[in-house]
């Protein structure tokens, strides 16, 4: 056995160990994103495959510092409770709200789906009857 074997593996294993929390990372990153709202340390642990909120939390202030680096319109905070949430900057906020809150049916459609719903199976003489 030579001098440089166990050097191969204690380097291999560090690789390893990057690679895992990088991948940790990039689950919770992608758990934030599409939540929209803040999430728990546990909720966190699991989407990471980890049951150390201690980890966990290391991790996310991790995502934190990262996104607070970065010249981007998102950003994560750590709000109360040792909870994260991923939003957009208070900067772009105002210009970009109106695309946000844009609901996809408007209040006739999403009415007339509503009683469709509640009344199936329901004849379409019956919906344009009531709903015109």
């Amino acid at each position: 056995m030579t001098t440089n074997e166990p050097n191969q593996s204690n380097q291999k294993n560090e690789e390893e160990k990057i690679k895992k929390i990088k991948h940790q990372l990039a689950l919770m990153e992608s758990a934030l994103y599409v939540s929209g709202r803040p999430l728990d340390l546990r909720t966190l642990a699991s989407v990471a495959g980890t049951r150390s909120k201690k980890k966990v939390r290391k991790l996310a202030r991790k995502l934190v510092e990262i996104y607070s680096n970065r010249e981007s319109a998102i950003e994560i905070l750590e709000v109360e409770g040792e909870r994260f949430v991923m939003q957009l900057k208070s900067d772009y906020t105002g210009k970009v709200r109106k695309l946000a809150t844009r609901p996809l049916l408007s209040a006739g459609p999403l009415k007339t789906l509503s009683y469709i719903a509640f009344r199936q199976p329901i004849f379409q003489t019956q919906v344009v009857d009531v709903r015109g």
